[in-house]
């Protein structure tokens, strides 16, 4: 498989400073009512909120555990819940329909429709590629590495 770093995919820090947490992924009265209305549970309110606040700074839904400690430490005590409540989903639907409002809340268009065969960029470290800007101007969603990987396989690229 590809490399992420060889890739358009944005990345997270491994570690950010208080202030970037803050700034970044505190969580809005919005959002806080946007995730309480859709979810009944606290471990379904830590999840969404995860997604709300990640997928605007990526562009992709990544896996849970590729979400940095500190990020989730943060919204964590920003939503008021317990230590032991950690990012876990008991079944996978409930994980695809997170994802789901996390498109509708933003506008999103799943994996950007039109430019599907065009996602993977051969040869390339595409961080500030135009096809990335593209993707985001046209509110596309990027889809996961591994659904790029076998469409470049796919391809023949």
């Amino acid at each position: 498989m590809t490399a992420i770093d060889r890739t358009m995919y944005r990345q997270m820090k491994r570690s950010s400073t208080t202030k970037e947490l803050i700034e970044a992924f505190t969580p809005t009265e919005e959002e806080r009512s946007f995730v309480s209305t859709m979810t009944r549970t606290v471990q379904n309110r830590l999840n969404l909120m995860l997604w709300i606040k990640l997928f605007p700074c990526l562009g992709y839904f990544p896996a849970l555990d590729e979400i940095p400690a500190a990020l989730v430490d943060h919204i964590r005590k920003a939503l008021d819940l317990a230590v032991d409540v950690a990012p876990l989903y008991d079944h996978d639907r409930t994980l695809y329909r997170h994802h789901q409002l996390v498109r509708e809340y933003y506008q999103i268009i799943p994996y950007a429709h039109g430019l599907r065969n065009e996602i993977y960029i051969p040869g390339e470290v595409a961080h500030e590629h135009p096809l990335l800007t593209l993707l985001l101007l046209q509110r596309g969603q990027i889809p996961m590495l591994p659904v790029a990987s076998k469409r470049r396989n796919r391809n023949g690229w």
